[in-house]
């Protein structure tokens, strides 16, 4: 399936300065309509956190990442947090 805007880099800009300080932010809503049907991924799973596999390399390379939520699991893989405010 595909969904819109699962991903954000904040400040959105086509070019960003060394040094500059970006957010990365991921975020999927636990209610989906896939195939005419509705998926409740929370409540059907109960999980409270996911894994993100992302290939962006070039993003964390040569960079600090601090993490607000969530942690580095590898290179490439994230552990994400649901959110019960935002349901995603």
């Amino acid at each position: 399936m595909y969904e819109e805007n699962l991903c954000q880099l904040l400040p959105a800009k086509l070019i960003y300065d060394h040094g500059e300080t970006v957010t990365f932010k991921f975020s999927v809503k636990s209610k989906l309509a896939a195939n005419g049907k509705q998926l409740y991924i929370y409540n059907q799973t109960q999980l409270k956190s996911g894994l993100l596999l992302i290939n962006l390399p070039k993003l964390f390379e040569d960079n600090t990442v601090a993490f607000i939520k969530g942690e580095k699991i590898e290179d490439n893989k994230f552990k994400a947090v649901y959110n019960t405010t935002t349901d995603s």
